[in-house]
């Protein structure tokens, strides 16, 4: 139950809202959807004063006096305090139970290892296709792709080698091997990655110069290429998984 109120009140921290007003003289901003505000406090077992306060104030040291000084906060400020108090809280919350899961998992004292609970997860597809891809998503759609390498490589290539040389019978499984897109992505000195480090080393190089190269490099690609035949600022990939425009 303590989880699940945690989680709710960082959900409900970010639907806080903030309206301008006057403090003191002093322009500053105030919590406007209080009763989200109450929520949050009741959840986190908190008092509204000390939830008001560190939203709409921020807390400076004077360098000279050791002062502790109170100032309105602004807009912009409040809401990155009302991010980073979410992400304190979720993050506090998730090592808690990394930790619990730790200790549940360790079984009691003298068990050998054979005899201990285990548990392993992982999460082999991850492609992202969003309306706006960066080079992050490049990057992650990037380690998918060895990752479905490594996968096919084992479950398919190698399992069927087993099979053959043990005499099972069975059907040949027919899969698509993805090294060509890895190779046009990684492999040197025209890969994709290649060509942006060594964009990267130069003096006078732009987003356009970059992307020159790329078209040059890939005249006759059909896993990278433009993705139009208007001027655009984009490039697109065929990836295992479907088409990504970067």
């Amino acid at each position: 139950d303590s989880a699940m109120r945690i989680v709710a009140s960082v959900l409900h921290l970010g639907s806080l809202r903030f309206a301008a007003c006057s403090r003191d003289g002093q322009d500053g901003v105030a919590i406007e959807n209080t009763d989200k505000a109450a929520l949050v406090c009741e959840l986190l077992g908190l008092e509204q004063q000390q939830m008001h306060k560190v939203l709409e104030h921020k807390t400076l040291e004077d360098p000279l006096t050791k002062k502790t000084i109170h100032m309105p906060h602004n807009a912009q400020s409040a809401s990155y305090t009302r991010h980073g108090m979410a992400k304190v809280i979720y993050a506090r919350l998730f090592d808690w139970l990394v930790q619990r899961i730790n200790e549940s998992m360790g079984g009691t004292h003298g068990k050998s290892r054979q005899e201990l609970r285990r548990i392993g997860l992982l999460d082999i597809y991850g492609f992202e296709v969003f309306e706006w891809n960066s080079f992050e998503q490049l990057c992650i759609n990037f380690a998918n792709e060895k990752l479905q390498q490594h996968f096919n490589s084992h479950m398919f290539t190698l399992e069927q080698q087993l099979y053959t040389e043990e005499g099972i019978t069975w059907s040949h499984i027919t899969w698509q091997d993805n090294r060509e897109i890895i190779d046009a992505l990684e492999k040197k000195p025209l890969g994709l990655f290649c060509i942006v480090d060594s964009e990267c080393l130069m003096p006078n190089a732009k987003d356009e110069t970059c992307l020159n190269k790329i078209y040059n490099s890939f005249k006759t690609s059909k896993i990278v290429y433009k993705p139009s035949r208007f001027a655009s600022s984009n490039f697109a990939v065929a990836h295992y998984a479907g088409e990504v425009i970067y």
